[in-house]
């Protein structure tokens, strides 16, 4: 049977190297020349459920600069220091530096420059089925060398949407762990075995969690992020497998530009071969009545009937 899903090079934005995913019922666009980005993510025709910052100037790719989206870096953030030599920025390989595209049937895998310190490149593939509202990600390490061997490490997906009063998170252990900035400002609301937390709207704050899904209510939307598989099996840190950060609603971010939710992930730490390092995701829109966009436990219902993978 002939597939539905559509990829197409397209100008999103002020870049012309953008790609576009759909299958009908949504739509994903990629920038390979700003760190392989993932910029757009909707119905078809929809809100973009991605925060983008709209002042940073096309001048600054290859730089240093937040441009919103969903981005990869390599976990844990403090190994950076002793393997690039610097803490902060990440590695620009990662996510500034242009990656290679190959166009596929029915997605975009891109591959970017070697990271110096890692001999490795981070392959990102995105994949649509020929119907619904699903759209996969596939994040992996690539050995490119002999450093790659040397210590081990992780994949990380941090995807940056709009703030929002609540965030949802599927919890598989009990461990919130503060990870700098000012403390998350009260514990998660249980309902049916999903946690609420409510969002700080005025302070940078940070969690870890023990989480493998987390998941927002945008418009009449609610979008969600789910780990499918990962690779090594095992060897998470207690409150490391996800990670939520919010930006101040009233501070601004990257030239003027502040409000922000970030959603993240990481593999389990692991040997950069000959077994791939991978985190796989499935992200998913589905539509909201006005009732359940205004009822927390209308949406831990939905989110509770989910099969663990």
């Amino acid at each position: 049977m002939a597939s539905n899903v559509k990829v197409e090079r397209v100008a999103y934005r002020q870049f012309a190297d953008s790609i576009r995913i759909t299958n009908g019922t949504i739509e994903a666009i990629v920038v390979p020349s700003i760190g392989g980005r993932l910029m757009r993510f909707a119905t078809v025709g929809g809100d973009n459920v991605l925060w983008e910052n709209p002042t940073v100037p096309i001048s600054q790719a290859g730089h240093s600069g937040n441009w919103g989206g969903e981005k990869s870096w390599p976990w844990p953030q403090d190994q950076w220091l002793q393997r690039t030599g610097q803490a902060w920025p990440p590695p620009p390989e990662s996510d500034q530096y242009p990656y290679d595209c190959q166009i596929q049937s029915n997605g975009v895998r891109l591959i970017s420059q070697t990271l110096p310190g890692y001999d490795a490149r981070i392959v990102r593939q995105f994949t649509l089925a020929s119907a619904g509202p699903e759209m996969t990600e596939e994040i992996s390490f690539e050995p490119a060398g002999p450093a790659a061997r040397q210590l081990p490490a992780a994949v990380w997906s941090i995807a940056e949407v709009p703030a929002t009063k609540k965030i949802f998170a599927r919890q598989t252990g009990q461990t919130l762990r503060p990870l700098g900035f000012s403390p998350w400002p009260s514990p998660p609301k249980i309902i049916g075995g999903i946690s609420i937390l409510d969002r700080p709207a005025d302070s940078k704050s940070k969690i870890g969690l023990d989480a493998d899904l987390l998941a927002v209510v945008l418009g009449r939307q609610l979008l969600s992020i789910e780990i499918r598989s990962i690779s090594p099996a095992t060897g998470y840190a207690p409150g490391e497998k996800a990670q939520l950060y919010a930006e101040p609603d009233s501070s601004p971010e990257v030239l003027g530009v502040g409000g922000f939710t970030e959603l993240e992930f990481t593999s389990p730490t692991g040997a950069l071969g000959p077994a791939p390092v991978r985190l796989t995701t499935v992200w998913k829109l589905e539509p909201l009545t006005p009732a359940e966009t205004a009822d927390p436990a209308a949406i831990t219902r939905k989110l509770s009937t989910r099969e663990h993978r």
